[in-house]
């Protein structure tokens, strides 16, 4: 995982446009020094966990990215916003019980969403006070793997991937395993496949695959997996999803999908 520190010092909130300078704590204020820890492995489901990185080749927004809230004991916020947003680095805050949170969500389809908080950070007067903010993966990463004869006997271009009602076209190849980001809901997946099965005009012939996944969780990583273990014998092919496997009957693409 990688690990990121920052400084947000926490003083009494001032209502004049010079709140936020530096000052020295007294009795009733105090100083927050925050540090975020970004966790960055993921569950593969079925298998050993991984890093985000290696799935996706995606790495952790940088503590910059982030929108960091304070709210304070009754559910108020007192502060909302990013580094950027404090001239100095300092936050004037009243002393009491807070909860820090953080987020970083670009609300767009392959987007990592990562957040988390901590709750009872107490601000004493005249001294200062220390905390880490956990953040980790909120949504979930779905990738697309093909065994050696499922790509033996079927073409495809681009598997579309449909998400909480966005959609992003993904294209694939035999060979490619490269996650991307989902919403913790109903994914469905589309495809054209083709076969190299010949149909009276001795075209090759199509199969429009749709299927759809639910019960999607955020931290994990999902491969859907296609196979045609019964090549030659059965016009099926075998989709597993994480734990789940299933079979599809493709009723235009015969025994003789085999050719000679």
């Amino acid at each position: 995982m990688k690990f990121y520190k920052l400084s947000l010092c926490a003083m009494a909130l001032c209502a004049a446009i010079s709140c936020n300078d530096a000052k020295e704590p007294t009795t009733a204020t105090g100083r927050l020094s925050l540090e975020m820890q970004a966790e960055q492995s993921i569950e593969l489901v079925t298998r050993a966990a991984v890093s985000i990185a290696e799935v996706t080749g995606y790495t952790a927004p940088k503590n910059t990215d982030f929108t960091f809230t304070v709210t304070d004991k009754y559910g108020d916020t007192a502060w909302s916003g990013k580094i950027a947003d404090l001239s100095d680095g300092k936050l004037a805050l009243d002393a009491g019980t807070y909860t820090v949170s953080a987020i970083y969500d670009e609300g767009a389809m392959d987007s990592p969403v990562f957040a988390g908080s901590v709750a009872n950070v107490t601000i004493n007067g005249g001294s200062d006070t220390a905390v880490v903010v956990p953040v980790t993966l909120q949504n979930a990463i779905v990738r697309i793997e093909f065994d050696e004869m499922f790509s033996e006997y079927y073409d495809w271009s681009d598997f579309t991937l449909t998400s909480n009602g966005n959609s992003k076209t993904l294209t694939y190849g035999a060979t490619q395993t490269k996650g991307m980001f989902v919403d913790n809901t109903t994914l469905t997946v589309k495809a054209t496949l083709t076969s190299q099965a010949q149909g009276e005009d001795y075209s090759n012939k199509q199969y429009a695959f749709e299927k759809s996944f639910s019960d999607i969780k955020g931290g994990k990583c999902y491969t859907l997996k296609f196979s045609a273990p019964n090549v030659g014998q059965a016009g099926t092919i075998q989709i597993s999803f994480g734990n789940e496997i299933d079979e599809e009957n493709i009723v235009d693409m015969p025994t003789e999908i085999n050719p000679e």
